[in-house]
């Protein structure tokens, strides 16, 4: 078989950058984690137990999710810097929510912002970054927002 025939390979874009074409990594792993549940309890003074505000109001709220990418790439060692810069420039340097899209789903997008690099498996001749991203619970299909 050909080098790349019949093979998907799985990127994201943050930014309208694409993590593989831009940048020259290759995406190893990325987990899109499920927003949690927001339990909004008060407690009525005087009275026994809670009241679940959720249930008063009729809907239910939720927490950021959390996004995981994990990216890698082979380079001379006199270039790691320079390109572990790159990333520091492209990725958290953001004052607000970017566009996040997994190419396994390029319908649907995720307003994130990335808070963390982590380039602790970097070796001689690989750099090696671990990303982590703070998504907004809901992802925007075609201009809606679902779960």
């Amino acid at each position: 078989k050909e080098k790349g025939v019949g093979v998907i390979m799985r990127t994201f874009t943050f930014d309208s950058k694409d993590i593989t074409s831009d940048y020259g990594y290759t995406l190893e792993s990325l987990a899109i984690g499920a927003p949690v549940r927001r339990s909004t309890e008060l407690t009525i003074p005087f009275a026994s137990g809670v009241v679940d505000m959720d249930k008063i109001m009729g809907y239910a709220t939720y927490d950021d999710r959390t996004i995981t990418a994990k990216v890698w790439k082979k380079v001379d060692p006199a270039d790691r810097m320079n390109e572990q810069n790159k990333l520091v420039d492209a990725f958290l340097i953001q004052s607000d929510r970017r566009a996040f899209i997994d190419s396994l789903d390029e319908k649907s997008e995720y307003r994130a912002i990335c808070t963390a690099l982590d380039f602790g498996e970097t070796t001689r001749n690989y750099v090696k970054c671990t990303m982590t991203f703070k998504a907004s619970p809901y992802r925007l299909v075609d201009g809606s927002g679902v779960l």
